[in-house]
């Protein structure tokens, strides 16, 4: 299947390559002007807080960001505390490329490099100071390796040998997310399917040893995976399985993008009528780490972003309505249905940089205007308190117990009630969405305090369709 460089250079993987390279650089476009949303200040926070209890199960993500912030100067910023993720979502990129290049070729593995680097979902982790570029770096880095080993025809001891260092290297992936597990497990498993179906070819023995392994690393890693569920159900409970699904499913459409989605079913289905064992597998593995996410959604929140692992497969699967071989007459069909992949794509990346503003609420906007008029002993009260917390609060990194900032969330909404007891100014930071998450007679009773006592002075909006990230600024006289 794989071809050698130049004769895939020729055949029409340089284009793909050369849009990948110019693509990439781009999440660095604007890194520090977004500004933080409320769990990046939360990064920060546990990295000096939270390493003494028991809810940090990803300690790597934390260390390698406080340690780029450290070589930074050590003073905090939006750009010092994404640069890390940053880096780790350009790499991403080659990556993709490097994973599946042995078993789909120079072109396409560049054309589903092509698709990851105009992914505006990606650039948005790749410019947050969280764990999931770091998370998806490593599990490429794992997929390489299982791939050569599967696909290989190095010798079999070797073959296990890589196939092995690359699940192992998929595991290690969740020590900088959790959710990076969700691919482990069905590499396994479609791997074990796959050696079950040759196991004359390859020997009932190795069969039964690759099946060992994967067992005993189950059982290492299933009482820490375990936790790591059992902490997130903790946190994000739901009361409806089918809410829960219904999130996953939307979440999933809007950020992998339908254009992307629908590529890789028709690329999946295009592979398997060509009789392709490698996009069989590729989206069996695809399958069963969406049932996965999907089972786990009608326990608690499963979001997209903890599928995010998947994006890289989805998009070689859309690589398979590219030819196997670029013969003249091919091209013209291929460089149309690339244009029809990557051009949307494309076009939704530019929307994030230039219209969307990073696809963020504008918190640190919104708390640099009250900061700008406020006088001394106004109260600042706000929902995304530890972000105004890291704006307004100068040295507290206690981003968690704020003290420039009072906290209004759906777990403390009493806030308004404790300080209007006091005559004295107020000024209110909030995102109307959330008022969706707080209990009924709370929002009605905020809400109303907001009508009646307060006057809007302030809005933030951000030009974006589907979702509302509005953020409103009040002034209690």
């Amino acid at each position: 299947m794989s071809q050698t460089s130049g004769q895939s250079w020729r055949a029409g993987a340089g284009p793909f390559l050369w849009l990948a390279a110019l693509l990439a650089p781009l999440r660095l476009w604007r890194l520090g002007e977004w500004g933080l949303w409320i769990d990046e200040a939360y990064t920060w926070a546990d990295l000096h807080h939270a390493f003494s209890s028991e809810g940090i199960f990803n300690p790597w993500g934390y260390r390698l960001i406080g340690a780029v912030v450290a070589l930074a100067g050590g003073e905090p910023s939006e750009f010092s505390l994404r640069l890390a993720p940053c880096l780790a979502g350009i790499a991403c990129v080659p990556l993709t490329w490097w994973a599946f290049r042995p078993v789909v070729g120079t072109r396409r593995a560049a054309f589903a490099a092509l698709l990851v680097a105009s992914s505006a979902w990606l650039v948005y982790w790749s410019q947050s100071a969280r764990f999931y570029t770091f998370a998806l770096g490593v599990s490429l880095a794992g997929a390489g390796l299982f791939l050569r080993g599967e696909w290989r025809s190095a010798g079999p001891a070797g073959g296990r040998v890589l196939a092995a260092a690359g699940l192992g290297t998929v595991c290690l992936a969740g020590a900088f997310h959790p959710s990076a597990l969700l691919l482990a497990g069905p590499l396994a498993a479609a791997a074990l399917v796959r050696r079950a179906r040759a196991s004359q070819t390859i020997g009932r023995a190795a069969l039964a040893l690759t099946a060992l392994l994967v067992a005993v690393a189950l059982l290492l890693a299933g009482p820490w995976a375990s936790d790591a569920l059992a902490h997130h159900a903790s946190q994000k409970g739901i009361d409806r399985p089918l809410a829960g699904l219904s999130h996953l499913l939307l979440t999933c459409g809007y950020f992998f993008t339908p254009v992307l989605l629908a590529g890789a079913f028709a690329g999946a289905w295009s592979g398997l009528r060509r009789g392709e064992s490698f996009l069989g597998f590729a989206l069996a593995v695809v399958s069963l780490g969406a049932v996965s996410a999907a089972l786990l959604s009608t326990r608690m929140v499963i979001s997209a972003q903890y599928v995010l692992a998947l994006l890289p497969w989805a998009a070689v699967l859309a690589s398979g309505l590219l030819s196997p071989s670029a013969t003249a007459d091919r091209r013209v069909r291929d460089r149309a249905v690339a244009v029809l992949l990557v051009l949307p794509a494309v076009a939704n990346l530019a929307l994030y940089a230039l219209v969307r503003e990073g696809e963020r609420p504008a918190w640190r906007d919104a708390y640099e205007y009250v900061d700008a008029r406020r006088r001394p002993g106004d109260l600042v009260l706000g929902m995304a308190a530890p972000v105004g917390e890291f704006t307004l609060g100068g040295a507290n990194v206690d981003l968690r117990h704020p003290e420039t900032v009072a906290t209004l969330s759906d777990w403390f909404p009493d806030a308004p009630r404790r300080w209007t007891r006091h005559a004295r100014r107020i000024w209110v930071v909030v995102r109307p969405q959330w008022f969706g998450g707080f209990r009924e007679r709370d929002r009605d009773r905020i809400r109303a305090w907001l009508r009646a006592e307060c006057r809007l002075v302030r809005r933030f909006a951000v030009d974006m369709e589907g979702r509302d990230l509005d953020v409103h600024v009040y002034l209690r006289e």
